[in-house]
């Protein structure tokens, strides 16, 4: 047999077997009604929140060091009169 007769006979071959069909049946089945798709976006979307509340609270909230703790209050009480 030579390799033309040989793809001949593979490629004239009638309808797959019936256990073939029905395999392919149930695995797109599965596909179809299977698990839904991984939802990987939430996880991503709750740590970019979290990183961009961090980040707004750092740059809001000044550093003990940059707080005056003995510098005088300015107010209607402490201007100087002319």
């Amino acid at each position: 047999m030579t390799d033309l007769q040989t793809l001949r006979t593979a490629l004239s071959t009638g309808d797959p077997a019936q256990d073939v069909v029905d395999r392919s049946r149930q695995r797109l089945q599965k596909r179809i009604h299977g698990r839904p798709a991984k939802r990987i976006w939430v996880p991503v979307g709750i740590g970019m929140t979290v990183t961009a509340t961090a980040a707004a609270v750092a740059i809001r909230t000044p550093s003990p060091a940059a707080r005056p703790s003995s510098a005088p209050r300015l107010g209607p009480a402490s201007t100087p009169k002319r």
